[in-house]
């Protein structure tokens, strides 16, 4: 009787109009958790291998974007004086800043990308949705590293939590939107299609 009784509560649950939304959005943290610990994996321990030399020049490349972009913005958007020294930028109450790899958004793409290659969808529709994703991620990217070098030149005493929760949080809410738009859009009405009954 009791056996029943749970059966019939978890065939109310799957049957509830938000059931499928709420298993996806389990399944979305539960990939992007596995993605950021394989990312890791493969950066610290494998040294990006087989990849190891196009992966350094690409992070090389996307840390110098993001040098220019806040070289510029720091001169031309907050007027904030500043010194080069190496790869630091020095700020008047002497307190320094840099980029790293870590900082380019590599990771925070690479976690994008898979996720939307795993979620059902038409393929005509990803040729547009990741580059826009892409291009979105890197942005979240480059405007948290321009915030963490205003944080460090103003209010210096504020910069970890900056950095290791408010700016970070950033990143996932631009992946959380454009996850949520591609299920809404397409993945929840193929599984309904496959559950409804043919005629």
């Amino acid at each position: 009787m009791q056996r029943n009784s749970i059966g019939s509560q978890i065939k109310k649950l799957k049957n509830h109009p938000l059931y499928e939304e709420f298993r996806l959005v389990f399944l979305f943290i539960v990939l992007t958790l596995a993605i950021h610990f394989a990312f890791r994996f493969w950066a610290i321990v494998l040294n990006y291998a087989p990849l190891s030399v196009f992966m350094s020049d690409l992070g090389d490349q996307m840390v110098t974007q993001q040098y220019m972009i806040t070289f510029w913005s720091l001169d031309h958007i907050f007027h904030i004086p500043y010194a080069i020294q190496g790869s630091v930028i020095w700020f008047s109450n002497h307190h320094g800043f840099y980029i790293n790899e870590n900082c380019s958004g590599m990771k925070q793409i690479a976690q994008f990308v898979v996720l939307m290659l795993f979620f059902r969808g038409p393929w005509i529709h990803r040729l547009w949705h990741i580059p826009l994703g892409v291009i979105a991620v890197y942005m979240t990217a480059v405007i948290r590293v321009v915030l963490l070098a205003v944080t460090e030149s103003t209010i210096p005493h504020y910069y970890y939590f900056f950095h290791d929760f408010l700016l970070r949080v950033l990143f996932y809410i631009v992946i959380f939107l454009f996850w949520l738009f591609w299920i809404r859009k397409f993945t929840l009405k193929i599984l309904k299609a496959d559950v409804q009954p043919q005629p």
